[in-house]
């Protein structure tokens, strides 16, 4: 089958792969938050070539060959849905390899291996993010474990959890994988403190690879890059920073646990002080939760000084820290402070996120079920449906009193409207 211009076609599955150390893999990291397995071979822990060449993939190129909007790409469609430039498209506008790509999927040279490798490093990180999850970030066990034992279920909690990496073997079959590569992307836990991964950059040095690959990190920015880092990333085409900056101040320091932000502030001071020899680019990604979306007009003035671009992603699990699912009411009293505080005058993602303020209620991807209050469906004919808004109050209320931090002294002014809502 050749390609051809289908509407609905996605150039992931073709050139990209992303892998984690227990084996889950799927073409992008935005598959609905939602990793695939080798499926019917009873491997909980495949290579990345045997993933490469799985039925999974095969299937998903078949439907994107055909034209059809395969189920498993849930969050682009519903991004395309909402009027948000998504991941699909993106690939489509910015992908660096799209020259001869249209040749490389219909001769078939995607089967040697992919363009790109997105390596979900490990749950290694420093810090308890409030969207994040034991997956993520291990030191949430410990505090995860603490919930469970104390309020019930809890998704923050993964018994007998340990730290993962990727093996010696699993960078060996990375490497051996990378023959059409071009950008390996980097994601957490925290990326800038795994070692594994730095085995890779060497072997990709030795083979005289490296001259022809960017290398992308998502960090946090706690993490100022070390010497070494430095000197192997100096060996490859470019290096490309996200810097995950939801806020800045108190407001940073609440929802990126325990960082603190002048932490933040020497990490980007070294990237400024520093020379390369190779394009060097960097950004900040702000993920747009129910804890910043109120401020992202502040937010924007205040990263203007760091000259940096900035890409707004919205948050989509934990659902009850997702801007879709807010009562109507709330979602008016926010677009309308928005507008009056001029944010279409700072981001071209405006209109996109006041399209969801705008919008009754949307579940976002795989809705939690923990404690006594059981997460369903948001009824649409419901405006004011409040069951993701209590839960957000009930765990918000539980790691505050844990974690010796104050919702309402950190966000008066969206906890001030929060308690306007009748409950």
């Amino acid at each position: 089958m050749t390609l051809k211009k289908q509407k609905n076609f996605c150039i992931a599955p073709f050139s990209q792969i992303t892998f984690s150390p227990q084996g889950a893999y799927s073409p992008c990291p935005e598959i609905g938050g939602r990793p695939w397995r080798v499926a019917g071979s009873g491997k909980t822990s495949p290579n990345i070539a045997e993933a490469w060449a799985s039925d999974d993939f095969s299937k998903l190129r078949e439907n994107f060959m055909s034209d059809k909007k395969d189920p498993i790409c849930d969050r682009c469609w519903k991004n395309e849905d909402m009027g948000e430039q998504s991941l699909r498209k993106r690939l489509f506008a910015n992908v660096p390899y799209k020259k001869g790509l249209v040749s490389y999927i219909n001769n078939e040279e995607y089967v040697s291996g992919p363009k790109q490798i997105n390596l979900m490093v490990g749950n290694k990180c420093n810090l308890r993010c409030r969207i994040c999850c034991p997956k993520d970030s291990e030191t949430w066990n410990i505090e995860g474990k603490i919930y469970s034992e104390q309020h019930g279920k809890s998704d923050y909690y993964v018994p007998d959890l340990k730290q993962q990496e990727f093996s010696k073997q699993q960078i060996e079959d990375i490497f051996l994988l990378c023959n059409n590569v071009v950008r390996i992307e980097l994601y957490g836990g925290e990326p800038l403190i795994d070692f594994p991964t730095l085995d890779l950059l060497r072997k990709l040095i030795e083979s005289g690879q490296s001259k022809d690959i960017t290398l992308f990190y998502n960090t946090n920015a706690t993490n100022k890059p070390t010497d070494i880092q430095l000197e192997l990333w100096a060996n490859f085409k470019s290096v490309e920073l996200n810097l995950s900056l939801d806020d800045f101040g108190d407001r940073f320091s609440y929802q990126r646990h325990p960082a603190k932000w002048n932490n933040v502030l020497p990490f980007i001071d070294k990237l400024n002080e520093n020379e390369y020899s190779v394009q060097f680019d960097v950004r900040i990604i702000c993920t747009v939760s129910i804890f910043n979306i109120y401020y992202l007009v502040d937010i924007f003035t205040h990263f203007a000084q760091f000259k940096m671009p900035i890409h707004l992603n919205v948050v989509q699990d934990p659902t009850y820290y997702s801007i879709y699912n807010l009562p109507f009411s709330l979602k008016q009293t926010i677009r309308n402070h928005l507008i009056d505080a001029g944010i279409q005058d700072i981001t071209n993602q405006a209109d996109f996120l006041l399209e969801i303020l705008n919008n009754t209620a949307i579940s976002a991807t795989n809705p939690v079920i923990t404690g006594t209050l059981t997460v369903r469906e948001p009824n649409l004919s419901n405006n004011e449906d409040t069951t993701y808004l209590k839960l957000f109050k009930s765990w918000t209320d539980i790691k505050d009193k844990h974690r010796k931090q104050s919702f309402s002294d950190v966000f008066p002014e969206i906890n001030e409207h929060i308690n306007t809502i009748s409950m």
